[in-house]
């Protein structure tokens, strides 16, 4: 499988919402008063793997939902047969916040994570300005990254939840590692992060900072920075089976249909709506098939025109 391609945009200032053009899919978290506002791209039409046969398996719109959204950060919750995992999308405060405004931000997103993560993998796309800091050997796999005050608070991010930055790894990251550029337009700096679980380091073969991807800016600002994952799973694909037809609706009066409706016993609230939708489905469709057999079953003869003794003595005659 490969991970399916997916874009955070920052400083988007636009509406919270939806959309969906030429199959990209596009998540905006809003804007707070015209200003900051982040949004995930997704492509489905990029396949997230291929089955053993050689088909395609793609994300739907229906397999991404967005389970938090503010003008900093959007989580989304990906649930496909093939692929279930969570996505991330934070825009950090910036050394010109204080301190303490820094501190709480990367507590409250600590916790609205953690009010939704399950065992599923997390991956995280932001603008953390911070840089890494130094090797540690599992968040950071590399000498020579520089910190900053914001920097311990990423870090501690980062380790609670079990990420580390493939960027800072020899094995798989190629070329430079500047992602944003001073105001003087003097220095580069390493601010911009995509952050795997640790177990999911093996499966990042390829990271790279794109120099030459056009963000059509009238001034260089930051960089896009991309990260390839290879793996292998094993799922159960579900077989859908035609929904079997109910031919004899003769006599399902309204009372009948009353009856039917008032036997449901909705799932639990906390289900989505998918689950409330097939369980309906499913004790309607059950239901009526009832009815249509114990209909079938009251029109049938109740004895045959001739019995066995009359049919034997047919035969000898």
């Amino acid at each position: 499988s490969d991970v399916c391609s997916s874009d955070l945009i920052q400083e988007a200032r636009t509406e919270q919402g939806v959309a969906c053009s030429h199959n990209i899919l596009r998540l905006s978290s809003g804007h707070s008063e015209k200003q900051l506002g982040v949004e995930l791209w997704i492509d489905l039409d990029m396949p997230i793997g291929h089955s053993a046969k050689g088909r395609s398996i793609c994300l739907q719109r229906s397999d991404v939902q967005v389970v938090h959204a503010d003008a900093r950060r959007l989580i989304a919750r990906i649930d496909n047969p093939a692929w279930s995992a969570w996505i991330a999308v934070l825009h950090a405060p910036h050394s010109g916040y204080t301190g303490s405004t820094r501190e709480v931000w990367w507590q409250e997103t600590h916790d609205i994570v953690a009010n939704f993560h399950d065992e599923d993998p997390l991956f995280v796309l932001m603008d953390a300005n911070a840089p890494p800091g130094e090797k540690d050997g599992h968040v950071v796999f590399q000498e020579g990254f520089s910190s900053t005050t914001s920097t311990p608070l990423m870090r501690a991010f980062l380790q609670t939840h079990g990420l580390c930055l493939p960027a800072t790894c020899h094995s798989c990251h190629r070329g430079e590692h500047g992602t944003w550029i001073d105001f003087r337009g003097a220095k580069w700096h390493c601010i911009d992060h995509i952050a795997v679980p640790v177990s999911w380091l093996c499966a990042c073969t390829h990271s790279q900072v794109l120099e030459e991807f056009d963000l059509a800016t009238t001034q260089e600002d930051h960089r896009v920075i991309a990260l390839q994952l290879k793996w292998s799973a094993t799922y159960a694909e579900e077989i859908k089976k035609g929904t079997k037809r109910i031919k004899n609706m003769q006599g399902l009066q309204n009372t009948r249909i009353t009856q039917l409706l008032q036997a449901h016993r909705p799932v639990q609230w906390e289900a989505d709506i998918e689950q409330h939708l097939e369980a309906f489905n499913a004790d309607i469709q059950a239901a009526l098939q009832v009815h249509a057999e114990e209909g079938e079953a009251g029109h049938r003869g109740k004895k045959l025109y001739f019995d066995e003794e009359i049919g034997r003595a047919s035969c000898r005659e």
